[in-house]
């Protein structure tokens, strides 16, 4: 009996000769001007070789490129059902969403609450905050706890390792190690160790490399500002599969450093086209994109004023209005998360998180505002709670009744007609 519908199967099989068919027009299109550049590499003499390099290489690596977008056409469970294929999707979805290694948790537990349980594969995040505020240090304390709470991560290929990649176009990769060190140690500064020696030993003593079974490997790469786009992370991806690991999560510091893929003249339209990437990246690569931007002028100017005049819970003046070219770049994030450093009556540091945008489920009772505390010895590292019984976070830094009859005693209010007792 003859059926309209097809099946998964079959759907994935005509995918795979249509990408085939795409491949094969492009090569034999362009193979020959490859041809021609090879024999006149291989006819040249030994001083004029250098100048066909750069021409080979632009035409196979555009060639790759090639390949890879017509790869990215075909379909898969994430990204079609077909009633008629209902056994097979459901079990691949189903299969899927209760992997081990579906989400990457972090350190904390009421980011993680606000993530829906931690960063998930295909999703692209991003934390907003003013310059110089904490955007790279919140990045470096996620990159750090997301390879510490993730051991025995499972990935896609079993012949792989796992690992992070953290693009950075903010800073050398040297502020990052001494970072890392100074997190991981709570305080201590990598400079102040009399030699490499006693430097590598601390690593070693928390545990901060890649030796044992589970392990998960981080890449730190430096690349100038613009000079990179979408492109550079596929091709990146690739290298490291050829060296035997699997990228389970991407960092980018951040998004306005970026090179869109099509560049305009609107510098706005340019960072939509950024996050466009990013999501595509991280859709068909099924790894969470994670990155950071910053608010706007009318936000600095809330922070600065409330500082000014000893205000609390200074990120609850902030909205989704202010993000940085708000339309542009969160019409296509899965989760955008505000970012304040605060500190308390008390004198005690916090970052402030607070959630703007999920396009994940998190449960009802979620906190979407929290602020999380710094380690008193260190000026960066945040508290890691993930273990423990009670979340570190708190929901407020204005001093609530309890807390001022416990400094002050009871006091007694006072309005225009009442006397001072």
């Amino acid at each position: 009996e003859f059926s309209n519908e097809i099946s998964t199967k079959q759907v994935e099989y005509i995918e795979e000769v249509i990408s085939n068919l795409s491949n094969n027009a492009f090569l034999t299109s362009n193979i020959n001007g490859l041809m021609t550049l090879c024999t006149s590499y291989l006819d040249s003499d030994f001083r004029d070789k250098d100048k066909f390099l750069s021409l080979i290489r632009t035409n196979m690596e555009n060639t790759l490129t090639q390949f890879r977008k017509n790869d990215r056409d075909k379909d898969n469970a994430s990204t079609l059902f077909r009633l008629s294929g209902l056994n097979n999707s459901i079990e691949d979805i189903h299969k899927y969403i209760t992997a081990p290694s579906y989400k990457l948790v972090t350190g904390m537990q009421g980011l993680n609450a606000m993530l829906g349980g931690g960063f998930e594969k295909g999703r692209v995040y991003s934390f907003f905050g003013l310059a110089g505020e904490g955007k790279t240090v919140t990045l470096e304390n996620l990159m750090y706890q997301v390879w510490k709470y993730n051991k025995g991560y499972k990935t896609k290929d079993p012949t792989k390792k796992p690992c992070i990649v953290y693009l950075t176009m903010e800073n050398f990769v040297i502020e990052y190690i001494c970072a890392l060190y100074h997190i991981l140690t709570r305080g201590k500064e990598l400079k102040e160790c009399q030699d490499a020696n006693e430097a590598i030993e601390e690593f070693k003593k928390h545990k901060f490399e890649f030796s044992e079974e589970g392990d998960i490997e981080i890449i730190i790469k430096f690349k100038p500002v613009k000079s990179v786009d979408v492109e550079y992370m596929y091709k990146l991806t690739e290298q490291l599969a050829e060296e035997g690991f699997e990228v389970i999560c991407f960092f980018q510091d951040y998004l306005m450093r970026m090179r869109p893929s099509l560049m305009t003249r609107d510098q706005y339209e340019d960072l939509g086209t950024v996050v466009n990437d990013f999501k595509r990246y991280a859709t068909e690569m099924q790894v969470p994109v994670i990155t950071a931007s910053q608010l706007n002028r009318e936000a600095a100017r809330i922070v600065d004023e409330g500082r000014g005049s000893n205000q609390a819970n200074l990120i609850s003046k902030i909205s989704r209005s202010n993000i940085g070219d708000s339309v542009n770049i969160d019409r296509n994030l899965d989760g955008s998360i505000i970012i304040v450093p605060e500190t308390s009556a008390d004198n005690k540091r916090y970052m402030a998180f607070k959630l703007t945008k999920h396009r994940y489920p998190i449960k009802p009772n979620t906190k979407i505002s929290i602020y999380q505390p710094f380690y008193e010895s260190s000026v960066i590292a945040l508290v890691e709670d993930a273990y423990e019984a009670k979340a570190a976070f708190r929901e407020n830094l204005a001093r609530d009744p309890e807390e001022i009859r416990a400094s002050f005693g009871d006091v007694e209010r006072v309005g225009v007609n009442t006397s001072i007792r």
